[in-house]
């Protein structure tokens, strides 16, 4: 990951972050999108997720899961309510930033950068208007241009690279699953209780939204390679390279390697944090987000909505990296 779309300022990546800049911003994230949030819950979810599909005739996956994600986001990060021309806008960024970033740095063309550089600020600066003005008491209550900086970079970072694309790319993986002919889950129902929970694992599981999770210890790099984690037969038995739904205990004990829970720091496990956390502080939102939408789906829409070519649909049956090709469903 070169740091062109951050050049202007930061530099790198929320993830980047100095040791200060980090312990400033984490625990805000934490107050955000944790599990402990305010700023959301179950039935915030639902709503979102009713709302958006109200009147609707048609469903695409995974450019409607990707729209509401980004509006849902928006609301829970910033208290912020994005109109369908703006949601479009920062997903054509957001994919534009993901093919700057992968690149090396000699092959990018100045213009490109400067473009996307421009938009990101353009974003940063709605982001430090919503922050100054959310009254809901997650934000400190006196910050410098600074920190309210650091502050909307970290969420422009976490609405573009973490919660915007981890999350519907899960979803859409998941949505992908149930209605393909090529399932590995072909024809099961999921109507019983703890079935969603259990696929939504399985997909983060099997087709993991983050590879890897780099660290420093001193001046050595190292690279803990998730997507192998999760496929470890010392864990997962000697089929870990088959999707399948295993039991909720099973994936509550090891599935938040996914989410490099871990690297939370002694006391993970019970949810202790610290300002130097460094595992995915939406791990619960990002589940629920998951369970809901695809919960509400088997439960209420799925019986008025059909795929109309199943046998279309493809998606990663090796699991790394995960990718899903696009689908329509229409209301009966």
């Amino acid at each position: 990951m070169n740091s062109a779309f951050w050049d202007r300022d930061v530099k790198t990546i929320m993830l980047g972050f100095s040791v200060a800049n980090h312990s400033f911003t984490r625990p805000i994230l934490d107050k955000l999108v944790g599990q402990r949030s305010s700023a959301w819950n179950k039935t915030t979810i639902k709503e979102s997720f009713d709302t958006y599909m109200a009147g609707r005739t048609e469903f695409k996956v995974p450019e409607d899961i990707k729209t509401w994600s980004m509006r849902l986001l928006h609301q829970i990060h910033l208290n912020m309510e994005v109109t369908d021309e703006e949601v479009a806008e920062v997903i054509e960024l957001q994919a534009a930033a993901l093919g700057l970033i992968v690149l090396p740095r000699w092959t990018l063309k100045s213009a490109t950068v400067i473009d996307l550089q421009d938009k990101r600020a353009k974003w940063l600066e709605k982001y430090m208007k919503a922050i100054t003005n959310d009254d809901r008491g997650l934000f400190p209550s006196s910050m410098s241009n600074e920190q309210i900086f650091l502050i909307a970079t970290s969420c422009l970072d976490s609405i573009l690279f973490a919660g915007g694309l981890s999350v519907a790319g899960i979803i859409s993986t998941a949505m992908s699953v149930v209605y393909s002919d090529n399932s590995p889950i072909h024809g099961q129902t999921l109507t019983k209780d703890g079935d969603v929970d259990k696929l939504v694992w399985e997909t983060a599981r099997h087709y993991p939204a983050v590879v890897g999770f780099p660290f420093y210890e001193g001046k050595q790099r190292h690279a803990v390679v998730i997507s192998m984690t999760l496929r470890d037969p010392k864990v997962w038995g000697d089929d870990s390279d088959s999707f399948k739904l295993r039991s909720v205990e099973e994936y509550e004990k090891y599935g938040p390697v996914a989410f490099a829970q871990p690297s939370n720091g002694p006391g993970w496990r019970e949810g202790t944090l610290t300002p130097m956390s460094r595992g995915c502080p939406g791990q619960h939102l990002s589940l629920a987000m998951a369970t809901h939408l695809l919960g509400d789906w088997i439960a209420s829409y799925k019986s008025s909505f059909t795929c109309e070519n199943s046998s279309s649909i493809e998606f990663a049956l090796t699991g790394v990296p995960a990718w899903t090709s696009s689908f329509k469903l229409k209301k009966k």
